[in-house]
């Protein structure tokens, strides 16, 4: 059903957000992650306000000017599960964000060679501009304004707590990504829960 959806010529006509509209109520069914989790159906409406979250975090609090990758979908399921105190199911939450990408409300794409990272499986991510629209056409700052404030709270504490490691990985992100550069990248990303890339 979903794939009928994407191949059709009137999918592809539509926007991302009309995208994202679509293949929600198309795939309503198949998305009702098994956990106890009071926005389990808007799931993907969490993924959106938790790429937002990590993007504003790091300018705010690491003064970030440059619009950072989080590397690997994990990242993101990790900020969500700590900021809920909950266990999301991994095919649940790898559905709801497979349709954020499908729609095209993220940039998604398997890491660039130059980090040399050996599992070609993991993606770097983030919101794009589009994404930014539907949190803002669909006021999901203010819908969702505690789930929004455990989220920023939990990203803040995190980043303050590893604040050593995100300045580092964020500096030499900004340099020339060179074999021994993305080594120490890999080395330091290792440390934290919520890694970068550029």
């Amino acid at each position: 059903m979903i794939l009928a959806t994407i191949l059709s010529l009137d999918y592809d006509k539509l926007n991302p957000i009309g995208r994202y509209d679509k293949l929600k109520t198309e795939a309503k069914c198949e998305l009702t992650p098994v956990v106890d989790f009071a926005y389990a159906e808007n799931l993907g409406e969490i993924i959106l306000l938790t790429l937002y979250t990590i993007d504003f975090i790091l300018k705010e609090e690491g003064e970030a000017t440059y619009n950072f990758y989080i590397l690997g979908d994990l990242s993101v399921k990790n900020l969500i599960e700590k900021s809920f105190n909950i266990q999301l199911e991994y095919k649940s939450f790898m559905n709801h964000l497979i349709l954020i990408d499908e729609a095209k409300l993220t940039y998604r794409f398997t890491c660039a060679k130059k980090f040399l990272i050996s599992d070609d499986s993991i993606k770097q991510l983030r919101l794009n501009s589009w994404g930014h629209e539907y949190i803002k056409e669909y006021d999901l700052l203010n819908t969702y304004a505690d789930e929004s404030a455990a989220l920023r709270d939990t990203f803040t504490r995190y980043f303050r707590d590893n604040k050593e490691t995100y300045f580092s990985i964020m500096n030499r992100l900004l340099t020339t990504i060179d074999p021994d550069n993305s080594f120490a990248i890999q080395a330091l990303n290792e440390k934290i829960d919520i890694k970068l890339l550029s």
